[in-house]
Parts: C-alpha cells; sequence; structure tokens
C-alpha cells in the first residue's frame, strides 16, 4: 500500500502513514516567516523547494567570478573574497582576519 500527499502538484509518496504525515507537516503548512530567494517569498517549503529546484538546478552562481555553488550559503560565503570582506578575526591574536570560519579554526589550531 502506498500513500500520496495529494496537496497542489505534489508527488510525495511513502509505504508508510507516519512518513506521509511528517511530510505534510514539515512541507505544506504555513511558516511563520517565510523563506525569501530571488526577491520573492515562499509561505511553505514545498514552494520554496520546488522555485530552487527549478530556478537555481545549475546552482547559485557568482556574479563577479561566475563559479557556481549548490547552496546559497556557499555562494554567499565565497562573495567576501570579491568584496576584500573577513569577518572572522583570531582573539588571541588579533592580527589574523579570514573569509571563512575553517580558516580561523585551523589558524588556531597551527598557531596555538
Amino acid at each position: 500500500m502506498s500513500y500520496s500527499a495529494f496537496l497542489g502538484d505534489c508527488q510525495y509518496r511513502s509505504a508508510r502513514r507516519g512518513n506521509l504525515s511528517r511530510h505534510r507537516v514539515t512541507m505544506h503548512r504555513q511558516l511563520a516567516e517565510p523563506l525569501l530567494c530571488c526577491r520573492a517569498s515562499f509561505d511553505t517549503k514545498h514552494a520554496y523547494e520546488q522555485h530552487r529546484r527549478r530556478a537555481h538546478a545549475a546552482g547559485y552562481s557568482c556574479g563577479e567570478c561566475g563559479r557556481t555553488f549548490g547552496r546559497r550559503a556557499l555562494m554567499t560565503r565565497h562573495s567576501y573574497i570579491h568584496a576584500a570582506r573577513k569577518p572572522f578575526e583570531c582573539v588571541s591574536c588579533r592580527r589574523y582576519t579570514t573569509a571563512s570560519k575553517s580558516n580561523l579554526r585551523r589558524h588556531l589550531q597551527d598557531t596555538f
């Protein structure tokens, strides 16, 4: 037996009723705060995921160099390179700053 989420254009199917219930709650309920992307807002995770699959199938691309990323957060972090933005500072030596949290972690391990 298969359970389906007959909600709009949702194609979700599961062999377990509990999975379907969880899917409806996490993907189709109205969000307290809408998700924002591409100057548009989405009231459900399902609507946001549909947009992401259609508009960002090739990933998020950097406007400066064209490099693409699978997640917007990775592209945003990459953009710090072009802006010379270095928001992570070593609290121990106060001399080292970097655009990447992982570089700061490596600095702390290697230096202290």
